[in-house]
C-alpha cells in the first residue's frame, strides 16, 4: 500500500511539472501524449546597408534569428528576392554555429537549420536592385517539420535611391525678379531616369534674403522617369540683389534627401526710379523712351490708319510708369470685334510670356523700368469692312498684388474706305479724285489756280502716272507743291482688267482733300 501511494505521488508530481513545462514552452498544451507548439513569438530578421543605389550591385547581410526555446527541431527559412538580381551564394557566405544547409533558385534563397544545434545564421549576398528609386522589404518565411504553423519575420524596409545620373531637375519659370516686390515662382520638377519611388518627395530651400523663410516642399507620391510635377512659392519678396540659388532636392519613401544639380537660381535686379531714359524694348539697345508722367503706363499704335477688309499688322508699344512692371504684373490688349481673332503665330511680344484667351492678348513675365518698353505684334488677316474708328481696350497690373486696371487712353486704329470691284464680267471702276491744295501766294499778287494732270497724249502739259498693281499692304505717295505750280490735280484710271480697292489721302500742310468715288460700265 505505501508503495503504491509514493509512485501515485511521484505521478502526480511528473504531471505538475509537465503543466509547468508547458507553460514554459510560449503555451504547448499535453493531449494524448502528443504536443501541438503554437507560434513562435521571438523571430527576428535585420539586413544591413539601410539605404543603396538603384541598379547598384551591393552585399546585403541578413540575420536570421529563430524563436527560443524552439517548437520543433528543424526549421527552413525562405528569402523572398523578387526585382533583385542576385549572385546565388555559396557555403562559406552563410554563418552558422552548426547544422545549416544552404539553397537558391532564381527568385529565393533558403537556409535549412537544425535548431538543437543553432537557432541564428548570417548570410552575405551579392545583390543588384532595381533600376527605379523606391522601397524594399524582405519577409522571411519559416517552416518547422513536422508542424503545419508557419512563421515570419520582415525586415526594416531597404531604401533604393538614385545614382547622381539618374536624378531629376528642378527649373524655376521666373529667372530674373525685381527686389521688394511681390512675387511667385513656380519651380517645375521632371524626374530623372530613375524615377521617384512610392513615398516621393521634392522640393528647394529657400536662400537667404528673400521672405518668407525656410524649404518649400511637394509629396509627389510614385514618379515614372520623365514625369513633371509643378509648385509655387509666393507671394514673396527678395530684399537683397543679386543672384539667389534655390537649392533643390529629391527623396523617395524614408530615404535621405538627394541634391540635384544645377538647382535654379533666381537673379534679383534693383527696382527702382531710373536714372536716365532707358533703353530699347524690354530694356533692350536700339531705342530710348521717357518715363511718363503718372503712375501708369502709356500704350501707343502704330499704323494708326489701315485699309478695309486688308491684311494690317499693329505694333501696340507699351511705355512703363513711375511703378514699372514686375514679372507678376500684366499688359493685356483687347482686340475689338470685326477685326481677326488674335491666335497663335498671330501675335508676338518683344519679351515675357504670351498667352490669348478669346480676344484677350496677354504679356506677363516682363521686368520694365519706369520708361522702359514692350512691344506687342498683332497681324490681322483682315481688318473691319467698315470705315470708322475702333479703340484697343488696353490694362494693366504692375505687379501681383495690384488689381487689372484699364489705362486712362487706349490706342485707336482709323479703318479707312474701301471700295471692291463688282463681279460682273466687263465691269471696271473709274476713280476720279480732286485734290485741292493750298494756295502759295506769291509775291504781292498770288494767285490759287488748278491745272489738270492728263494721261499720256491728252495735252503735252500733263505728267503721266502708271499705276502698278502690288501684292501686300498699299503703298503710299506723296504730292507736292514744288512752286512751279501753285496747285495740282491728280486723276487715276486703273487698267479694264484692274480694280482699286484702296484710297488713303493723308494732307499735308494745312491743305484740303475731295475724294469722288463713280461707277461706270
Amino acid at each position: 500500500m505505501w508503495r503504491w501511494r509514493v509512485r501515485r505521488g511521484l505521478l502526480a508530481l511528473a504531471g505538475v511539472m509537465a503543466l509547468t513545462g508547458a507553460a514554459v514552452l510560449t503555451g504547448t498544451v499535453v493531449l494524448t501524449g502528443t504536443a501541438v507548439p503554437a507560434v513562435a513569438e521571438v523571430t527576428s530578421l535585420a539586413v544591413s546597408p539601410a539605404t543603396v543605389q538603384a541598379g547598384q550591385e551591393t552585399p546585403l547581410t541578413f540575420t536570421f534569428t529563430a524563436p527560443t526555446p524552439p517548437p520543433a527541431q528543424y526549421l527552413t527559412v525562405t528569402l523572398p528576392m523578387q526585382g533583385w538580381t542576385f549572385v546565388p551564394p555559396t557555403q562559406s557566405d552563410l554563418t552558422c554555429q552548426a547544422g545549416c544547409e544552404l539553397g537558391s533558385s532564381s527568385t529565393q534563397i533558403s537556409v535549412s537549420m537544425r535548431l538543437d544545434l543553432a537557432t541564428t545564421f548570417t548570410l552575405v549576398v551579392q545583390a543588384t536592385p532595381p533600376d527605379s528609386a523606391g522601397s524594399a522589404s524582405f519577409t522571411a518565411t519559416g517552416v518547422f517539420r513536422d508542424l503545419s504553423t508557419p512563421l515570419a519575420a520582415t525586415a526594416p524596409p531597404v531604401i533604393v535611391t538614385c545614382p547622381a545620373d539618374g536624378l531629376g531637375s528642378m527649373s524655376v519659370n521666373r529667372p530674373t525678379v525685381p527686389e521688394d516686390t511681390a512675387t511667385t515662382l513656380t519651380f517645375t520638377y521632371t524626374a530623372g531616369s530613375c524615377g521617384l519611388g512610392p513615398g516621393g518627395t521634392v522640393g528647394v530651400a529657400v536662400p537667404d534674403g528673400w521672405t518668407p523663410a525656410g524649404q518649400v516642399t511637394v509629396s509627389t507620391g510614385n514618379l515614372a522617369p520623365g514625369t513633371p510635377v509643378s509648385f509655387s512659392y509666393g507671394p514673396a519678396q527678395a530684399s537683397i540683389t543679386g543672384s539667389a540659388t534655390f537649392s533643390a532636392w529629391q527623396s523617395s519613401s524614408a530615404g535621405p534627401q538627394q541634391a540635384l544639380a544645377p538647382s535654379p537660381v533666381v537673379t534679383v535686379t534693383p527696382f527702382g526710379p531710373a536714372s536716365g531714359p532707358a533703353s530699347g524694348p524690354a530694356g533692350g539697345p536700339g531705342s530710348s523712351a521717357t518715363p511718363q508722367p503718372g503712375s501708369a503706363g502709356t500704350v501707343t499704335v502704330t499704323p494708326s490708319r489701315v485699309t478695309a477688309s486688308r491684311p494690317s499688322t499693329l505694333r501696340f508699344t507699351y511705355t512703363a510708369g513711375t511703378e514699372g512692371l514686375a514679372p507678376s504684373g500684366e499688359i493685356t490688349v483687347d482686340v475689338p470685334a470685326g477685326w481677326t481673332a488674335p491666335a497663335v503665330g498671330s501675335v508676338s511680344a518683344s519679351s515675357g510670356q504670351l498667352t490669348i484667351s478669346s480676344r484677350r492678348i496677354t504679356v506677363t513675365g516682363v521686368t520694365l523700368r519706369p520708361g522702359q518698353q514692350l512691344i506687342i505684334t498683332y497681324r490681322a488677316k483682315a481688318a473691319p469692312g467698315t470705315a470708322g474708328a475702333t479703340t484697343f481696350a488696353t490694362s494693366q497690373r504692375p505687379d501681383g498684388t495690384a488689381t487689372l486696371t484699364a489705362l486712362a487712353r487706349s490706342p485707336v486704329v482709323t479703318v479707312a474706305l474701301t471700295q471692291v470691284a463688282p463681279g460682273h464680267p466687263g465691269s471696271w471702276l473709274l476713280v476720279l479724285l480732286a485734290v485741292t491744295g493750298l494756295v502759295l501766294v506769291a509775291g504781292a499778287a498770288g494767285l490759287a489756280a488748278f491745272r489738270r494732270l492728263r494721261r499720256a497724249g491728252h495735252g503735252a502739259a500733263g505728267g503721266n502716272v502708271r499705276a502698278v498693281p502690288h501684292t501686300g499692304p498699299p503703298p503710299s505717295v506723296t504730292v507736292r507743291n514744288t512752286g512751279h505750280r501753285p496747285a495740282l490735280t491728280v486723276r487715276i484710271e486703273p487698267r479694264a482688267s484692274g480694280t482699286v480697292t484702296t484710297i488713303d489721302i493723308e494732307p499735308h500742310d494745312g491743305g484740303t482733300v475731295t475724294a469722288i468715288e463713280e461707277m461706270q460700265p
